[in-house]
């Protein structure tokens, strides 16, 4: 195997260090790239000149280690005999070190610790298999105490390429190693579907957060939820500049969009959600952030962890806060098309119910009901069902995926996309949401606890106990009683599927006086 060979699933194995005075900067590069084939030529092609900031992320002084996925574009073929337009996938490995600890120190060394990144450049999505290995090697490079021992980095390249080959795209489960959609549903609750929702609708997203390491897992976590979309759905995730950033489309621009052609199976996954200048980054650098500013950017779902990119105003759509567990919404219409209907709401009361049984019980005894393979077989069921009912109702059963949701999804790229071919999977898939039906009591219990976890809630809920402070003990009597109604209101909606519907079924069907009549006995006990 030759270091341009085409089929080689390693590009790359990079150092990237700390210099006290020229910052973040690449020290080794393992093999060099194109004609430079003394590995001391550390030259950056203009395309990675952001990867020394991506491998030693921002903050990274404050951890004495952490891990960061990361994507670039990928070179001309003549670099690396690779498409022009496939994504490079980067794993990096962060450690520092004492520097009194070194047995060889150079002179650049004058600070107390050296921090130091090892990277993997890959053309397989193997994020957390790769980051396993890595670690080990990073571990071992690092006890050497000495930096200029490359030798474990070029085995380590080598190995890599002798064990790693395309044809593990294939195996879903390497795909998603150290991906929790479990710790997903237990972080954001009913809104795990507004999140899912959200990238469906091609808007400018920031997941903001820190460590790296944790905005990164969430963030393929997230995306881990859309079927073969880290297999397949991230070819296009990051064009090449000169077509994101040329002031007029060219006809090679448009013929390079028109080439934007996923392999898709039966039922058209992966969607087409990141193509055609809609980006996908696990982490983004500081340094990169006018990249999000230009007009040819249509869309992007991004990761990072500097503080500037919370503060920049009109920089996107949403910014979800990961250490809130906050999602801002600031357009008030994608705010409209995003509230979760009835059927939705039962859908996630669903997913918690089994999640946190799965997670109170533990894998050995739970077995697969509420695991990360579970999840995301709810979520493709969940999306094969919304294709279906769009493709075969006629417009019948919208308002149970919300109108606003379903009318601006199809005017998404990945919709068009999807629906300009014929997918003969979806033929076989029953139309209509999986939890549709008439409103029951368990409903307006999942609601009003949907309702009291936002931030108008939470201000309600606020207001009702200062009106108590005011107003003294009589009120407090009555606000006992609300109190208690709202905690029953409140309380775990698996309880009422068990008793109402039976697991895994929509709440028993009721009609408006049936509701009315347990509300008013509910009202007069």
């Amino acid at each position: 195997m030759t270091d341009l060979d085409p089929e080689r699933a390693i590009l790359h194995i990079v150092v990237v260090g700390f210099h006290h005075q020229r910052g973040s900067e690449v020290e080794f590069l393992y093999p060099p790239l194109g004609k430079q084939r003394n590995s001391q030529s550390l030259i950056l092609p203009s395309e990675w000149r952001f990867l020394p900031f991506l491998a030693l992320p921002d903050g990274a002084h404050n951890c004495e280690q952490d891990t960061t996925f990361f994507h670039l574009p990928s070179l001309s073929t003549a670099d690396i005999g690779q498409n022009p337009q496939s994504t490079v996938f980067g794993i990096s490995c962060y450690r520092q070190i004492d520097s009194k600890d070194l047995k060889i120190k150079s002179e650049d060394v004058t600070r107390s610790t050296v921090q130091k990144s090892v990277c993997v450049l890959s053309c397989l999505p193997l994020y957390g298999y790769l980051r396993e290995k890595l670690q080990v090697a990073t571990r071992v490079y690092f006890e050497e105490k000495d930096f200029s021992q490359t030798g474990i980095l070029e085995e380590l390249y080598r190995n890599l390429n002798t064990t790693i080959s395309p044809s593990l795209i294939s195996e879903e489960s390497l795909l998603t190693v150290g991906f929790s959609a479990v710790e997903l549903v237990r972080k954001f609750r009913h809104e795990i579907l507004t999140l899912f929702k959200l990238l469906l609708l091609e808007r400018k997203v920031i997941f903001h957060g820190f460590p790296v390491t944790s905005i990164c897992s969430q963030l393929l976590s997230l995306v881990s939820l859309f079927p073969k979309m880290i297999q397949g759905g991230l070819v296009y995730a990051i064009p090449r500049e000169n077509r994101i950033f040329q002031e007029d489309k060219s006809e090679s621009d448009i013929h390079v969009h028109e080439c934007e052609q996923l392999a898709v199976d039966l039922f058209g996954f992966p969607l087409a959600i990141f193509t055609k200048n809609s980006l996908f980054h696990p982490y983004l650098s500081l340094q990169q952030m006018e990249l999000l500013k230009s007009s040819h950017v249509r869309s992007f779902v991004v990761g990072a962890s500097n503080y500037l990119y919370k503060r920049q105003k009109g920089l996107s759509d949403v910014l979800v806060d990961l250490e809130s567990s906050k999602i801002e919404i600031h357009d008030p219409e994608l705010n409209d098309q995003l509230s979760l209907s009835t059927a939705d709401l039962r859908f996630a009361d669903y997913l918690i119910h089994h999640v946190d049984d799965y997670t109170e019980k533990g894998e050995q005894e739970a077995g697969w009901d509420g695991s990360d393979e579970w999840i995301r077989a709810q979520f493709k069921l969940y999306l094969l069902s919304l294709l279906s009912t769009i493709q075969h109702t006629g417009g019948d059963g919208m308002a149970n995926y919300n109108d606003k949701f379903v009318e601006a999804w199809k005017q998404t790229t990945n919709y068009q996309v999807w629906r300009g071919k014929e997918h003969t999977g979806i033929d076989d898939v029953h139309a209509g949401h999986p939890f549709q039906g008439q409103m029951g009591l368990s409903d307006i219990k999942i609601r009003l606890s949907n309702v009291m976890q936002t931030e108008k809630g939470r201000r309600i809920g606020h207001a009702v106990a200062e009106t108590g402070k005011v107003v003294g003990g009589a009120i407090n009597s009555a606000r006992s009683f609300v109190t208690s109604w709202f905690s029953e209101l409140t309380q775990s909606s698996s309880e009422q599927n068990e008793e109402e519907t039976g697991e895994g079924k929509g709440p028993e069907e009721k009609n408006e006086a049936t509701i009315n009549q347990e509300k008013n006995a509910m009202l007069h006990e």
